[in-house]
């Protein structure tokens, strides 16, 4: 763990390296206990930029601690309130002093995003995530460049927790709750890759999907607790998204346990039970024959899928023409 810290923080070090090591070991510590060390710590120390949003640091608006970074700059921000919707176009480290109360908490555009990320190498830590913007597509975080790390954060109240647009990214020891539709999607396109990222000791639950996949290729999800979300703990609904592997899973008190369509994505290890209308849900889109006798899908799935995919259109959807087709 120590020396997984070192990598992170000897790559993003700030504008002295000679207090990498003595940062490490601060660190190391901070994330292997899971104590909240107060940014008093840092004071005085010129590798850090405090944000604070009471004005006692070196800026009260964490954007403009990003526009003034240089790369490779760590941004330490205290406990508060901040309503700012963030774009971070440098490679910086973000972290909170507290998970709990360090809240990033904007009102977005429609169907926008309470933070994006367009530069690749940025790492978010210790962060209190959601976004009050409307529209069935708000995200909290959107990932549109590579090795992207969200380590230790709270997602919540917010229609898409994290979307990511980009390959090699990670996603370690983060809660996802209250996230309509998903708390991560996976969202590649017939264009563009969404390949080789890790979701790792994460805890979904009340969200619509777990964990959605979209033209998404190998990528890994392990160690990971999907527990009572309303669709399903992992929904791959989509020919194109092949050679997935999850890992050491719970997946227990969903809708649907796992849903995919390729049997090229594997399952090891994991626990997948008890879930109300079917554990591991696979092949044919209109029937979801099920693997091993488990039960099967049949018109109350069908009508869930055709109101997933008008929905994704912005369609309305008419219950009686639902209840037709799918008799």
């Amino acid at each position: 763990m120590l020396a997984y810290n070192t990598l992170s923080i000897g790559v993003v070090g700030g504008m002295r390296r000679e207090n990498v090591v003595v940062t490490v070991v601060v660190f190391g510590i901070v994330f292997i206990s899971g104590v909240n060390v107060p940014l008093s710590a840092f004071a005085g120390n010129d590798e850090y930029i405090i944000v604070d949003g009471n004005g006692k640091g070196d800026y009260s608006s964490i954007q403009d601690a990003i526009n003034h970074a240089q790369e490779g700059d760590t941004i330490l921000v205290k406990s508060g309130e901040y309503r700012e919707v963030l774009i971070i176009n440098k490679r910086v480290t973000i972290v909170g002093e507290d998970m709990d109360r360090t809240r990033i908490n904007p009102t977005s555009i429609r169907n926008g995003f309470a933070i994006e990320i367009r530069a690749g190498g940025v790492i978010l830590k210790n962060l209190n995530i959601t976004n009050r913007g409307n529209g069935k597509y708000a995200q909290a975080v959107k990932i549109v460049s590579p090795d992207v790390k969200v380590i230790g954060c709270m997602i919540h109240d917010v229609p898409v927790g994290i979307s990511i647009w980009s390959s090699n990214n990670t996603i370690e020891g983060c809660k996802f709750w209250n996230c309509k539709d998903e708390g991560v999607v996976l969202m590649g396109t017939k264009y563009t890759n969404c390949d080789n990222n890790n979701i790792v000791k994460c805890y979904f639950y009340n969200n619509g999907d777990g964990v959605e996949l979209q033209y998404a290729d190998g990528n890994v999800i392990m160690d990971c607790i999907m527990k009572d979300n309303l669709h399903s703990g992992v929904d791959i609904l989509d020919f194109h998204s092949e050679d997935n592997l999850i890992v050491n899973c719970s997946i227990t008190g969903n809708t649907y346990g796992i849903m995919y369509m390729s049997d090229s994505n594997v399952l090891v290890n994991c626990t997948v039970s008890d879930n109300i209308d079917g554990n591991i849900v696979t092949n044919d889109v209109f029937g979801f024959s099920a693997k091993g006798g488990i039960k099967s899908i049949k018109g109350n799935f069908v009508k869930m899928l055709v109101e997933r995919i008008l929905m994704r259109f912005g369609l309305q959807v008419v219950s009686s023409f639902l209840d037709a087709i799918t008799r």
